[in-house]
């Protein structure tokens, strides 16, 4: 009825919002309610806590920590003094974006390749947010919490980002993201190797090798000898003044250790071939006895095969190594030389050779005259020289049938004797027996009464004219007088009777070598010869016959 004291009673409260408020904003809510007097109100917490004495309780910039039941209490004192109350809450909830985003495992997650990769996403918000995992490249996006990537390959590797998102009472959708690398990691594999000259190098000179290898986490690269040995520890191979025994399979092992502990290798190989000048060794200094058989061998080590020759003291060069020759003879002595030939992997080539000596060894050979003259009651002498290896001779008695000369004179190489008064008991053949150390052999020495020459051996033809002709007399025993010789050659046309002489003035020549000119041309003459001394004319020689152009 009018006038009448009523407790507070019927509390309400209003919010355009129903509660919700984004964090940071301002939340407003008005309490309502019936009584007489009119009642004063108060906000409070549950917990008693005094928020406001206002009707409208305002919250500013309000934050996620004062969500919760605010109180409305509407009190009014009654004229007996008493004070009911009334009450209403409301439940302010307080939403904001995601945020404290996090991945674990956080920032990166390693993983061998084919095992099976789990990621959770975990964010604060409300209201609670949801989550997308996506990579930047937009090539896969997954819903919900976890990323699960089952059998894993190295193509799935990179940055994963995890966005969590809610949706506010005003219809906006903040969000916020945490980002996840996903190592992938495998073990090396396609290992290789690079070299510029395919494996090849030059005794003396660097060989560089450069070893590769795929891998998660980057491998580490030794360099060993298939039996173990290890010879560096680098990615690069580098043999400096490498030799012939440095030449081989040298292996390259690439290593890397994965997340879990295991320890994994993969392994390429180059053959190292070792170029190098041929080494050549050769038969020791050799002796030999005349007509035995020369055999001398040539040994090469050589990297490539090298072509092998050897070169005679004549320099005639034999391509084959092992030199052969039947039935040496002394010129034959001197100095034997193999070289040897390769040609390198850059087209250069390699050059080596070595070289023995060939001592001939014979039986003392005359140089000397065999033939002397003498004249009856007048000394004589006869030297005997020879020719031999080893040149250290030994001579014998001179021996004629019965008669015996054992008064000489002798030396390593020449035997004399002399005769005091010539008889006709002297003249006649000397045998005498030279030795050395290859053999004995007995040599022939006349001994002749002095008298003209002996008819020449031999003419030679030395040149041929159209007009002219030049030929050499091969003297015979110049009889006793080898100072006082003159030689004579008569030559006409084949045919002819009639000889002439040449020189043409009759007087002879001191020469052996004669040009006779005045010839016709393509014609064929006949020549003999005959030799003068202070004992007379010599007989004639045999008839030779030449031909002009």
């Amino acid at each position: 009825m009018s006038g009448e004291w009523e407790c507070a009673e019927l509390t309400s409260i209003t919010n355009a919002s129903n509660g919700k408020v984004i964090e940071g904003r301002t939340f407003i809510a008005t309490c309502s309610a019936a009584g007489n007097p009119t009642p004063s109100y108060t906000w409070e917490k549950p917990s008693g806590t005094l928020i406001q004495s206002e009707k409208t309780l305002t919250l500013s910039n309000i934050n996620k920590n004062e969500a919760g039941d605010y109180i409305c209490k509407a009190v009014n004192t009654l004229h007996d003094g008493t004070t009911p109350s009334d009450t209403s809450s409301v439940m302010v909830d307080v939403q904001y974006p995601p945020e404290s985003v996090s991945t674990n495992p956080e920032f990166i997650g390693k993983i061998v390749e084919g095992s099976d990769f789990t990621a959770t996403c975990s964010a604060t918000g409300n209201p609670t947010p949801s989550y997308t995992w996506e990579k930047p490249s937009g090539t896969l996006k997954v819903s919900g919490m976890n990323l699960n990537l089952n059998n894993i390959n190295r193509n799935l590797a990179g940055v994963y980002i995890c966005k969590a998102v809610n949706t506010l009472h005003d219809s906006s959708t903040p969000s916020d993201t945490s980002s996840l690398t996903v190592d992938v990691q495998y073990p090396p594999e396609s290992t290789s190797i690079t070299n510029a000259s395919n494996g090849k190098v030059i005794e003396g000179r660097t060989f560089i090798a450069t070893c590769s290898a795929a891998g998660n986490p980057t491998p580490s690269y030794t360099w060993e000898k298939p039996s173990g040995t290890l010879i560096q520890s680098e990615k690069t191979l580098t043999l400096s003044n490498i030799n012939k025994n440095e030449a081989g399979d040298y292996i390259c092992k690439a290593v890397n250790t994965l997340h879990d502990g295991t320890t994994l290798s993969d392994t390429s190989s180059v053959m190292v071939d070792v170029q190098y000048v041929p080494a050549v060794s050769v038969t020791a200094a050799v002796t030999i006895v005349e007509g035995e058989t020369l055999s001398l061998n040539c040994t090469v080590d050589a990297n490539p095969y090298a072509t092998v020759k050897w070169t005679t003291p004549s320099n005639i060069d034999l391509i084959e190594q092992t030199f052969i020759l039947p039935s040496i003879n002394r010129i034959k002595s001197g100095v034997y030389t193999c070289s040897a030939t390769n040609i390198f992997y850059n087209s250069q080539q390699g050059h080596g050779s070595s070289e023995t000596t060939v001592d001939v060894q014979y039986l003392p050979t005359v140089i000397s005259e065999t033939t002397f003259a003498g004249e009856i009651g007048e000394p004589a002498i006869m030297n005997l020289t020879v020719d031999a290896n080893p040149s250290s001779t030994s001579f014998s008695e001179w021996v004629n049938g019965n008669l015996t000369l054992s008064s000489k004179t002798d030396t390593s190489s020449s035997s004399s004797v002399y005769i005091d008064e010539l008889t006709e008991d002297y003249f006649g053949f000397y045998s005498i027996t030279a030795s050395n150390s290859v053999g004995d052999v007995i040599i022939q020495i006349e001994l002749k009464a002095v008298g003209p020459p002996e008819p020449p051996n031999e003419i030679l033809i030395l040149e041929t004219g159209y007009e002219q002709l030049t030929v050499k007399i091969i003297p015979g025993f110049h009889g006793g007088d080898a100072i006082n010789i003159l030689y004579y050659l008569q030559y006409n046309l084949v045919n002819n009777a009639t000889d002439k002489l040449w020189p043409e003035d009759g007087k002879g020549s001191v020469n052996e070598i004669l040009t006779v000119t005045g010839l016709n041309d393509n014609t064929t003459y006949k020549f003999r010869a005959y030799a003068s001394s202070s004992f007379g004319d010599g007989d004639i020689s045999n008839t030779f016959s030449f031909k002009t152009y």
